[in-house]
C-alpha cells in the first residue's frame, strides 16, 4: 500500500480524553434535514480541565441552538457578538464558573470549548442544527460530516487560526458516533448508504422509514452518507413558515427535467481548463481514476473548443503556452501527456492557481469553463472561496472533492461563487459518472432565474444570490415574505438564450416554525460574505451580524454562549488545564509514532469503485471528430460476441451502396453507439456532450440525400435485430 508522509503533530500526552461519543439524532422532511449532535464529556483528571473540541460541520448548516445539561441544570446559550462571547466565556473561566462556548472556525469546522469541567463531572453537549438537501437524478442525498482530515497551512495562512483548526490527530480515539435517521417522506422507493451498513424499519407513523448503524459506535473516520430515491420528487414545491422572532420566510424548491435538445446543449465554444490536484494524496487508484476521467472529458469535448491542462501541488505546471484547438492532433498530444502524469508535487497551493485560472485569457466567442478535481483540504477555504465570487469573471467553476474529508466549504462554496456545479466524490463511488454527469453540465446553457413574484402574498428575493439551474439538478432559492394570504402562488421566470420558461406552485404555509426562516437567514448571510468583500467589507459584517444576532444563529460574526450561574471553583486560584480532543484521522490515512515522541501522519491511497460500464468503455473510443470505434463495448451491451458483430458489419456493409467500407463501418457503429447510449435517460444525461458530437460527426459523414440515412439506419435496425429479444425490446420502447 503507497504511503506518504504529510505532516508533523504534536503528540497528545497521555491523559485520558475527555470526549466519551457523538450521537446524531436526525430528522428528514420534504428537502430538509434536522440534526440533534450530543457530545457526552467526562473529565476523568484530578484537576479541572478546559477541553475543546474540534469537528466538522455541513457547510451550508443553520446552527441555531446550543444546550449544555450538566449535575441536573439545563443551561441555553444565546448569540452574541463574537468578541463579546469570547469575553464572556473568559470572564467565568477566569471566576471558576461553569463557561461554554460553540465559534466557528471555518464554514464547514466549528470548536467547542466546555471550560471549568470539574474532576468526575459529566456535560452533554447539545447542538442544533437544519440544513437543506442536495438533490440530484431524483436522488435526495444526506450527509453527515463525522471526519477531519490535517489542513494544508498555506504560506500567508493566519497561524494562530490554523493552530486553533488543527488538533491533534490519531490513528484511533476512544470514542465513537451514532446515528439515528427519521425519513419523514412519503413514497419512498429507495434508501441506501455507501459510507456505513445500515439497518431499516418503518418509522412510528407508517410514513416513513427509521435508519440507524448496524454496529453500536462507528470510526469518525468518515462521513454518514444515506441517499434516499422518492418517486414524488419531481414537482416545484414553495413552504412557508414564521420564526419566533415574527419573520416570516419561505423555501423554494425546483425540480427541472429539460427534454428540448436545443435547451440541453450549448452552441457556444468552451475555452476549458482542466485544473489536476497531483499533491501525494492522490497517487496510485486516485490519480489513475482522475487521468481517465481526464480522457473521457476531453473525447467529449467538440470542434471549436479550446482547451489547457495545469496539475498543481506545491508548485503548478501549465501543459501548454496557451490553449489548443481541439482536433485529433492535439486531442492526441494531450492524451499521450495525461499518460505520464504522476502525483509527485508535494502539498496543496490553490491560491496561484485560481489566480491563474481567472486572470488567463479566453479566446473570442467562446466561454471559460474551469474544471478542477481535488482531494486535498487548506486552511483558507473561505478566503479562497472570496478570491473567485470577487475575481471570477465570467468563468465557471466545476469542482470536484475528492476523497473522505474534501473541505465542503471549498469545493461548493467555489462552484456557487462562480455559477458552476459541484461533485462530492466519496470512495466506493463510481467517479466516472459523476465527472461525465458535471461535464454534461458544462454543455448546458443553464438556465437563469429572471423573476420570482407572487400572487396573494408580499415577498421579497435576493436575485442576485440565485444559483444557476442545471438539468437533472434541483435548485433552491428562498424569499422574505411579509404577508400571506390563503391560496398565495409563486410565479417563476427564467430565461436561456431566447428561450423563456415559466414555473407556477402553490405556497403552503404551516405555521409557526423557525426551519425555514434560519435556512433563510443563512442564505443571506452566505449572499453578504459573496459581495463587495472589498468595497462594502464593513457594511456587509454589520448587516451580517444583526441577521445572526435576530435569528440566534452561528456565525462568523457570531458565537454561541452560555455559562453557569454560580461559581464552581470559588475560593480557589484553580485555573483550569487545557486539554485538546484528539481526532481520528480521516479513512485513507494512517498515524505512527517516531523515536522523538512526535505524530507523524502517513497517507494511505483511498480506493475508488473502478467502473465497468459498456458506456464508459465507449466513450474512450470517440475520436476528436465524433465517430466512435468502440465494438467491444457495444458488444457487451448486446450480449454478443465480438467476432460475430464484426462479421455481422461487414456482411451489411458489403451489401450497402457505399464503397468506402471502413466509413461504412464508422457510421454503423457509431449509429449503434447513438441508439444505445439513447436509450436510457440516465445515460443519456451524462453522455449528452459525446452524443451531441456523434450527432454531429454523422450529419456530416451522410449527405442531405435521405436515401442514405434510411439506409444507415436500416443497417443498424438489422443488426439490432440479431440481438437478444431484451436489447431489441429496450430499443423499441426508447424510440418510440
Amino acid at each position: 500500500m503507497a504511503k506518504k508522509q504529510t505532516a508533523l503533530f504534536n503528540a497528545e500526552n497521555k491523559r485520558p480524553v475527555a470526549l466519551l461519543g457523538v450521537k446524531f439524532d436526525v430528522e428528514v422532511k420534504d428537502i430538509c434535514s434536522k440534526v440533534l449532535m450530543r457530545q457526552h464529556f467526562r473529565n476523568k483528571e484530578k484537576c479541572a480541565i478546559e477541553a475543546v473540541y474540534c469537528f466538522p460541520i455541513e457547510h451550508n448548516a443553520a446552527i441555531y441552538d446550543l444546550k449544555i445539561k450538566t449535575g441536573g441544570e439545563e443551561i441555553s446559550a444565546s448569540a452574541r457578538e463574537r468578541e463579546k462571547a469570547f469575553e464572556l466565556y473568559d470572564r467565568m473561566l477566569e471566576k471558576g464558573g461553569g463557561s461554554f462556548l460553540l465559534d466557528m472556525g471555518e464554514k464547514d469546522m466549528l470548536l467547542v470549548s466546555v471550560g471549568n469541567l470539574l474532576p468526575g463531572e459529566d456535560v452533554s453537549i447539545e447542538i442544533g442544527y437544519i440544513t437543506q438537501l442536495s438533490i440530484c437524478d431524483g436522488i435526495t442525498r444526506l450527509q453527515v460530516p463525522a471526519t477531519l482530515t490535517p489542513r494544508y497551512k498555506p504560506m500567508n495562512a493566519d497561524p494562530v487560526k490554523t493552530g486553533l483548526l488543527s488538533p491533534p490527530y490519531a490513528s484511533a480515539v476512544p470514542y465513537g458516533f451514532s446515528i439515528n435517521v427519521n425519513v419523514m417522506n412519503a413514497e419512498i422507493s429507495g434508501i441506501s448508504s455507501i459510507s456505513h451498513k445500515i439497518r431499516m424499519k418503518p418509522n412510528s407513523s407508517g410514513q416513513g422509514v427509521l435508519i440507524e448503524l448496524n454496529e453500536k459506535n462507528a470510526c469518525m473516520d468518515r462521513d454518514f452518507i444515506l441517499d434516499i430515491k422518492s418517486s414524488v420528487m419531481d414537482q416545484p414545491l414553495c413552504i412557508v413558515s414564521r420564526h419566533e422572532n415574527g419573520e416570516a420566510a419561505a423555501i423554494i424548491r425546483l425540480f427541472p427535467e429539460f427534454r428540448d435538445e436545443g435547451l440541453m446543449y450549448s452552441g457556444k465554444s468552451s475555452d476549458m481548463l482542466f485544473i489536476l490536484d497531483c499533491s501525494g494524496s492522490m497517487a496510485c487508484s486516485s490519480i489513475e481514476n482522475a487521468k481517465e476521467t481526464l480522457e473521457i472529458c476531453l473525447r467529449a469535448m467538440k470542434e471549436g473548443d479550446f482547451f489547457n491542462i495545469i496539475r498543481f501541488g506545491t508548485d503548478y505546471q501549465v501543459f501548454y503556452p496557451e490553449a489548443l484547438p481541439y482536433n485529433e492532433n492535439n486531442l492526441r498530444r494531450a492524451l499521450k501527456d495525461i499518460a505520464g502524469i504522476e502525483a509527485d508535487m508535494g502539498g496543496t497551493e490553490l491560491s496561484e492557481v485560481l489566480s491563474l485560472a481567472c486572470s488567463m485569457p479566453v479566446h473570442p466567442e467562446s466561454r471559460r469553463d474551469v474544471i478542477l478535481l481535488t482531494d486535498g483540504a487548506v486552511h483558507n477555504t473561505s478566503e479562497l472561496v472570496k478570491y473567485v465570487a470577487e475575481f471570477h469573471k465570467d468563468a465557471r467553476f466545476y469542482t470536484f472533492g475528492i476523497g473522505y474529508a474534501a473541505s465542503h466549504n471549498l469545493v461548493k462554496g467555489i462552484a456557487r461563487a462562480s455559477g458552476g456545479a459541484w461533485e462530492m466524490l466519496q470512495p466506493g463511488e463510481k467517479i466516472q459518472q459523476k465527472v461525465l454527469r458535471q461535464f454534461a453540465r458544462i454543455l448546458q446553457d443553464h438556465i437563469k432565474i429572471t423573476d420570482i413574484k407572487a400572487e396573494n402574498a408580499d415577498i421579497t428575493v435576493d436575485m442576485e444570490h440565485l444559483p444557476a439551474i442545471y438539468e437533472g439538478d434541483s435548485f433552491t432559492a428562498f424569499a422574505k415574505v411579509k404577508k400571506i394570504s390563503e391560496g398565495a402562488t409563486l410565479l417563476i421566470s427564467g430565461k436561456s438564450g431566447k428561450q423563456n420558461f415559466r414555473w407556477k406552485c402553490g405556497m403552503k404555509n404551516i405555521g409557526d416554525d423557525n426551519l425555514i426562516p434560519s435556512l433563510w437567514a443563512l442564505d443571506t448571510i452566505s449572499s453578504l460574505e459573496y459581495k463587495g468583500y472589498s468595497s462594502q467589507k464593513g457594511k456587509n459584517t454589520g448587516m451580517i451580524r444583526k441577521i445572526a444576532l435576530k435569528f440566534g444563529l452561528l456565525s462568523c460574526e457570531s458565537s454561541l454562549v452560555a455559562v453557569s450561574s454560580a461559581g464552581k471553583n470559588k475560593g480557589t486560584d484553580a485555573f483550569p488545564e487545557y486539554r485538546r480532543v484528539p481526532v481520528m484521522i480521516s479513512a485513507g490515512y494512517e498515524a505512527y509514532e517516531t523515536n522523538s515522541a512526535s505524530l507523524f501522519l502517513s497517507e494511505e491511497i483511498s480506493e475508488y469503485s473502478t467502473s465497468d460500464e459498456w458506456y464508459l468503455r465507449l466513450l474512450k473510443t470517440q475520436d476528436a471528430e465524433g465517430a466512435f470505434d468502440g465494438l467491444e463495448a457495444i458488444a457487451s451491451r448486446l450480449k454478443r460476441n465480438i467476432s460475430e458483430m464484426e462479421k455481422a458489419i461487414t456482411e451489411l456493409a458489403s451489401k450497402s451502396e457505399w464503397n468506402d467500407r471502413a466509413t461504412v463501418r464508422k457510421i454503423i457503429i457509431t449509429s449503434l453507439a447513438l441508439r444505445l447510449l439513447a436509450s436510457e435517460r440516465e445515460i443519456e444525461r451524462i453522455c449528452g456532450r459525446a452524443i451531441r458530437k456523434a450527432g454531429q460527426w454523422l450529419d456530416k459523414a451522410l449527405a442531405p440525400d435521405r436515401t442514405e440515412r434510411l439506409l444507415a439506419d436500416e443497417l443498424v435496425d438489422t443488426l439490432l435485430s440479431y440481438s437478444s429479444p431484451q436489447c431489441s425490446t429496450r430499443k423499441a420502447k426508447s424510440t418510440e
